[in-house]
């Protein structure tokens, strides 16, 4: 039996982390691991630097470091500088998106309102990460 795709979610908002865990349950094959902050995640991927992740998903607003911050620096991380992530965040159309979007190779999403919705960005994620 393969291993599966593992994907990392981080996000301060214990109830957004919860929806997108629900709507992630219906996909087979791929592992969502949840994290508090952008700090906790960085702390996995540099104590854990070959884990097999195919995609990363970050939550713009956080304490600590911000999407973007901790996105700078899994990047700086070798095994990790060409690991799809998204930024996910309640407004993903402010200008200062548009720079880290082109230097930092990141998809931008907007934060669904509706669990339908959410179910749709799990899925997109999916096919983002390749069967």
């Amino acid at each position: 039996m393969s291993q599966a795709k593992l994907v990392l979610y981080a996000d301060d908002d214990e109830d957004d982390r919860f929806c997108l865990q629900e709507a992630w349950l219906s996909h087979t094959g791929y592992e969502l691991r949840l994290f508090e902050s952008g700090v906790e995640l960085i702390t996995f991927l540099g104590t854990n630097p070959s884990p097999d992740v195919c995609f990363i998903i970050l939550d713009q607003n956080m304490p600590q470091f911000t999407g973007i911050e901790s996105l700078e620096r899994i990047r700086q991380m070798k095994a990790f500088e060409h690991t799809p992530v998204v930024l996910y965040s309640t407004n993903v159309q402010a200008g200062n998106f548009t720079q880290a979007q082109s230097t930092l190779k990141v998809h931008l999403v907007q934060k669904p309102n509706s669990m339908a919705e959410i179910n749709a960005v799990a899925d997109r994620i999916i096919k983002l990460c390749g069967s």
